[in-house]
């Protein structure tokens, strides 16, 4: 890596690749972006073409060092960013995928989620990699490869099968196969890392049956991981950061301490926050499900079943006073009603209306506030283990 040389940014999105040229001041010097395809086999099931991932991402990245006039040798490192959890498997000795990419949003590991559950593995999943058992992860996705592709298991026990996320994949492609590394963010989301001791988790990778060969080094997210073979851009350059997409855009948004948060809107909804021990990451998906990656503050949580509170009392204090009303006019209903005909509604009798249309309205508005807001208390609440 070389200091006060520009640097190149490797973006590999959900839905497309892109490659940005930063100059040594930080502003973008060029900007280059492919389409990827969408592949949808079944309802719920999501994947990508392994090779037009990194088609796409390598045309792109030398697009954008055309764009700004440099060659590869005026770059001083690169670094990639990438969709998380989506899945690849492929063949160490061709480079070759064995299937598509099982992308974050597939749902088609989710009966292997089940299953978990069903014998009783969701607590220690989640107390050692902070995830829920979901289909959203890695984890399952590297199962239902295993389990659905004759003889993958076995040739994976033997060292012949690769697994990486995206980050992973296009650094072996770049590399020409002589780097298969992952980072600390990209391997918190597989559902198969420790985030205490920071490792692979050997009990784990057991329960679910995924050898342990097949796994990626896990380097720092920040420092020199390797270089590109000088085929790929014209000249070695230092990969010198890899990241997942969300931490990557938290950081880029300058949280750099605890406490501080983003929101993202893009093929999701999200919200990070930084914690003195790892992000809380809340993703809204399938038809409005809320997931939790990690736990959830007290305070938040505390904070929005006070709202409730507050809200149901107003709404039992406002049905009160409606029901004295309605009892005060039922009372002189029979007074009014003898010369109803003959004489004006006085302006009391106004006022009185005007009173009970506004507490049914205060009532309505208070209820709808506290069955909201009980669902996202709901939602934020961490999950028992079945």
């Amino acid at each position: 890596m070389v200091m006060g040389k520009p640097i190149l940014s490797l973006d590999q999105g959900t839905t497309s690749s892109r490659a940005i040229v930063f100059g040594q001041d930080g502003r973008p010097l060029s900007v280059a972006q492919r389409e990827l395809p969408q592949i949808y086999p079944a309802p719920g099931d999501v994947e990508h073409d392994p090779e037009e991932i990194w088609q796409t991402q390598l045309a792109c990245a030398r697009e954008a060092l055309a764009r700004a006039g440099l060659s590869a040798s005026q770059i001083g490192s690169l670094g990639i960013t990438n969709q998380r959890e989506t899945t690849i498997l492929w063949d160490k000795a061709t480079g070759k995928p064995v299937a598509n990419a099982i992308v974050w949003q597939s749902r088609v590991s989710a009966p292997v989620c089940d299953r978990l559950k069903a014998q009783g593995h969701e607590s220690l999943i989640r107390q050692r990699t902070g995830l829920v058992v979901d289909a959203y992860f890695s984890g399952t996705k590297v199962v239902h490869l295993l389990e659905t592709i004759p003889g993958l298991r076995e040739r994976a026990a033997k060292g012949e099968i690769l697994f990486g996320t995206v980050d992973t994949w296009l650094i072996w492609k770049l590399t020409g196969g002589k780097l298969h590394v992952t980072d600390v963010s990209n391997a918190s989301r597989t559902l198969l890392f420790d985030i205490h001791r920071l490792d692979w988790d050997d009990e784990i990778l057991g329960i679910l049956n995924i050898p342990r060969v097949m796994l990626p080094r896990v380097v720092d997210s920040s420092g020199v991981a390797g270089q590109t073979d000088a085929e790929m851009l014209g000249a070695p350059v230092a990969i010198a950061g890899i990241a997942g997409d969300q931490q990557a855009a938290t950081f880029g948004q300058a949280c750099f301490q605890p406490g501080s948060a983003k929101q993202a809107v893009s093929s999701l909804c999200a919200l990070r926050r930084l914690s003195p021990r790892l992000s809380i990451f809340l993703v809204f998906y399938n038809k409005w499900s809320l997931l939790q990656s990690l736990l959830v503050p007290d305070l938040l949580l505390f904070l929005l079943l006070g709202l409730v509170l507050v809200s149901v009392l107003s709404s039992l204090l406002s049905f009160q006073v409606l029901l004295a009303t309605l009892m005060r006019r039922t009372n002189s209903s029979a007074l009014r009603s003898s010369d109803s005909h003959s004489q004006k509604q006085s302006p009391s009798s106004r006022s009185e209306e005007h009173s009970l249309s506004s507490l049914l309205f205060n009532l309505v508005i208070n209820s709808l506030i506290a069955g909201q807001l009980s669902f996202f208390s709901s939602c934020l609440s961490p999950r028992k283990p079945h």
